[in-house]
């Protein structure tokens, strides 16, 4: 909001837009705006002050104050106080949505638009639709942002909009402060955080495709054809997936804790207490059966990240309680989706029954170096646990507690800084050392293929 305090006074406003003028980003030509009437008159019968002198600004800089604003609210607070800021948003909607969600995303913008496609109830979940939707989110991959620019409409960008400041945003938050064990006021670079955003959308695609039924037609998807959407990404992708499954296992893990806690408060208590607790739903006391516990942890998980934010936002373990009661029916997966489908027979088996280039470059022992942070290279955690050589297994080949702190989620200056490349180490050698002079197993020599 200070950014746009700053653009309220008039002459800062003039006097950094006339010399700013000549660096603002290239953008698609727009028509010059003609003033109506109702226009002109609004702006003669104006009070005079900041807001008036703003709107009797040519369109162009207008423009450049319209561009010199990073942040989705402030464009929404000036949009909203100024009808001829509104106009000429409005006008463009789809390009000023684009241009806040590129500037955040990067090439998960890719990512979070498919999410919003199928993150909706009348979605068509029949098997064939799904596979068409998959080639079709697959071709968005390989052609690119600016191909997409032209096939996203105002609307999906609207929806994109709000399920990321609402959803996904604060869960960004959340999950920083979960995985690094840090104070709340975490802050993640640039690519870290477009890491997470990745590996979000990309999880929320799989609840949305594989996850809970919402109707009883819904097909029954095999482990292979979730890991064939796994194995489209690069293997330190699919870990980034894992990632943000693990953080919702954990989650529902310590709700679960809590709903415990709660659940025998009131048999405790009194007499009264207890018959209140007989009046629950029914299978409370089951959460202590550890399937039945794994079922509803993957359930819930499986329903995507608004319901997840939700459980997170809820402070009370007696409001969790009622959530979990509310929808503890329809929240149940007797099996866990993604362990199972990344398990250690479902990846031996693809790789038998469809090797892919990936597998010929593990088999080579392909140099696979880190260079640089980049949300498209590996990052250092990923190339360190494999020696610097490619590998293409993840999933049950990778030790559980590397996916606790999110080892593929952070930059080199914070792996080095918080000793993350000693525990990366300790942790690959307690899983896969052999005590025998200090030596390490290979889980790529453990395929048996």
């Amino acid at each position: 909001m200070e950014k746009l305090k700053k653009i309220f006074n008039p002459r800062r406003a003039l006097k950094r837009d006339a010399s700013s003028a000549g660096n603002a980003p290239q953008v698609k030509p727009e028509p010059v705006e003609s003033e109506t009437v109702t226009q002109k008159t609004r702006q003669a019968n104006s009070v005079p002050g900041p807001p008036a002198a703003l709107e009797l600004l040519p369109f162009e800089i207008r423009r450049h104050i319209l561009l010199e604003l990073d942040d989705i609210e402030d464009l929404s607070a000036l949009a909203h106080a100024s009808p001829v800021f509104y106009d000429q948003y409005e006008r463009n909607r789809a390009f000023w949505l684009w241009r806040y969600l590129r500037a955040h995303m990067g090439d998960g913008i890719i990512d979070a638009y498919t999410a919003t496609l199928c993150n909706t109830p009348d979605f068509d979940l029949s098997r064939q639709n799904v596979q068409v939707f998959l080639a079709a989110y697959y071709s968005r991959l390989s052609s690119g942002v600016d191909e997409l620019f032209k096939e996203a409409k105002a609307d999906d960008l609207a929806a994109m909009t709000k399920f990321y400041i609402n959803v996904v945003r604060p869960l960004i938050h959340e999950y920083a402060v979960f995985a690094l064990d840090e104070e709340e006021h975490t802050v993640l670079r640039e690519v870290e955080s477009r890491r997470v955003i990745r590996a979000m959308y990309r999880f929320q695609i799989f609840c949305s495709l594989f996850g809970l039924p919402r109707r009883d037609s819904r097909p029954k998807f095999t482990h292979d054809e979730h890991l064939a959407l796994l194995s489209h990404f690069e293997p330190w992708e699919t870990e980034e997936i894992l990632c943000i499954n693990e953080f919702a296992d954990s989650t529902y893990e310590l709700v679960f804790e809590q709903i415990d806690e709660f659940d025998f408060q009131p048999v405790k208590k009194s007499l009264s207490g207890l018959r209140q607790f007989l009046k629950s739903p029914p299978g409370i006391l089951s959460l202590g059966v550890p399937v039945i516990r794994r079922g509803y942890k993957t359930g819930l998980a499986a329903s995507g990240l608004a319901l997840l934010l939700s459980f997170l936002k809820t402070e009370e373990p007696e409001k969790k309680w009622r959530m979990f009661t509310a929808i503890k029916d329809t929240s149940f997966l007797d099996k866990d989706w993604m362990c199972e489908a990344t398990s250690g027979a479902v990846q031996v088996r693809r790789y038998q029954t469809q090797p892919s280039d990936r597998d010929a470059r593990q088999q080579r022992r392909e140099a696979m170096v880190f260079t640089e942070d980049s949300v498209n290279l590996p990052p250092l955690g990923w190339t360190l646990i494999w020696k610097e050589t490619y590998s293409n297994i993840y999933g049950y080949y990778v030790p559980s507690s590397l996916r606790r702190w999110g080892y593929v989620m952070w930059d080199a200056e914070r792996m080095a800084d918080s000793g993350g490349i000693r525990v990366l180490h300790h942790m690959w050698w307690e899983h896969y050392g052999t005590g025998y002079h200090d030596e390490v197993r290979d889980p790529r020599d453990m395929l048996g293929v």
